[in-house]
């Protein structure tokens, strides 16, 4: 029996007042690297009522997604703490999983959509989402809605999708993970000239806009993330990050005297020097490559704090036995990683069992994930860069239950 309007407004409730007593439970948590740079970026913007990048980013090793830095330093200063961005990731995770539902029972029907919805909220990562102040929330949000906004169809919502992936893509490049399946959509529909120019124009001119005026502010540029290089470079021997590679002097990462160079010259060089090696060493590349795929789904629990004193990666490397600890971790993530597996074990299948629905619209959603987690192989991976393509996982893996529910709908999906 389909949940009523009012029962599904309860879960949904009942699944935001969790999130809430965790993260209240856990908003002191000890926050990821990447999180304690963008932070500082971000009061340093705050301080001097700059934007991210500017001067003072010059010399660093690389730029780390500058509109997410900017979007910190906003928080900043309308809440006077970066933990708002805790609480706003929060509401951000509820609108993504409401636009999963709509973008599902759209392309399917309700019943597929209220158990997409489900499958998605019940893997933990997804439930600590807004635990840790990463990018990654924030990146899905705006890419997601601007996806949704392409499906609705209509030039103004086209050219507000365009704005948005023009946001996402401040601070990670593989919008064009979202971007691009949304112009095969156009072309499926057999949309007009407008619409494409609705969808491509305002994202090139906003980037242009942003481009022109860190040009003038800075000297460079710089529309988003320059870590192409610094990434290619790790990703060369090793599937995920290991820093180490870059005071290695044989590694094609190392810069002698780096510090003199600029965050341009240092990918530039590394970009380089990567290229070089990979085309020397094809068949050792590839081997690396074949391995990401294994880190990057092995589990999903990027965003679950230490739940026990065992379960705490700091703990595990200071323990009297390192490896015997980091088992345990890893036995202790992977029954945290429950929920996970079933969605991939039921998106697997649907592969087989709904491959009819490749070539249509339903397909769309399939090459953003395709296209993203294809991208990002081709870097280091983590196991939180799999994240923002894990709404099509559990879409797919809902699209099973369509027939065995009711009869399929096969009325023609319009446009509004």
């Amino acid at each position: 029996m389909i949940l009523d309007t009012k029962n599904k407004w309860i879960l949904f409730t009942v699944w935001m007042t969790l999130q809430a007593i965790l993260l209240s439970i856990f908003h002191n948590v000890l926050q990821f690297n990447d999180t304690i740079g963008a932070i500082a970026n971000a009061t340093y913007c705050y301080e001097n009522k700059v934007l991210s990048p500017n001067i003072s980013n010059i010399w660093d090793v690389y730029i780390q997604a500058p509109g997410f830095t900017n979007y910190l330093t906003l928080i900043y200063l309308v809440f006077g703490t970066f933990k708002a961005a805790q609480w706003i990731a929060l509401l951000m995770n509820g609108v993504i999983i409401l636009e999963l539902y709509w973008l599902t029972n759209r392309l399917y029907n309700q019943r597929v959509a209220i158990i997409a919805a489900i499958l998605y909220g019940m893997m933990l990562s997804n439930i600590f989402a807004s635990v840790y102040i990463l990018s990654e929330v924030p990146f899905l949000f705006l890419s997601l809605s601007g996806l949704c906004l392409v499906i609705r169809g209509n030039i103004k919502n086209l050219l507000s999708g365009s704005l948005l992936f023009a946001l996402a893509y401040t601070i990670k490049p593989l919008v064009l993970a979202f971007l691009l399946p949304s112009f095969v959509l156009l072309f499926l529909r057999k949309c007009k000239l407008t619409h494409y120019i609705a969808l491509l124009l305002p994202f090139i001119l906003s980037l242009q806009i942003y481009a022109t005026y860190n040009e003038k502010t800075m000297g460079y540029r710089v529309t988003t993330s320059t870590t192409g290089g610094f990434n290619l470079c790790m990703s060369t021997t090793s599937p995920h990050p290991n820093f180490s590679v870059f005071k290695d002097s044989t590694h094609c990462g190392y810069i002698p005297n780096n510090s003199k160079y600029t965050f341009a010259q240092k990918d530039s060089i590394r970009t380089h020097q990567a290229i070089g090696y990979i085309m020397q060493h094809p068949i050792d590349y590839l081997k690396v490559c074949l391995k990401k795929p294994f880190w990057l789904f092995f589990m999903d629990t990027w965003s679950v704090p230490p739940l026990v004193k065992i379960d705490d990666y700091q703990y595990a490397a200071k323990a009297d036995n390192p490896q015997h600890a980091h088992r345990i971790l890893y036995i202790i993530r992977c029954v945290w990683s429950i929920p996970y597996y079933i969605v991939c074990i039921l998106f697997i299948f649907a592969l087989f069992k709904r491959k009819n629905d490749l070539l249509s619209e339903r397909g769309i959603m399939l090459l953003v994930a395709l296209l993203g987690i294809g991208a990002t192989c081709i870097f280091t991976v983590e196991e939180r860069y799999k994240y923002p393509y894990m709404f099509v996982f559990a879409m797919w893996a809902a699209s099973l239950f369509e027939n065995k529910i009711f009869p399929r709908n096969s009325q023609k999906i319009k446009k509004s």
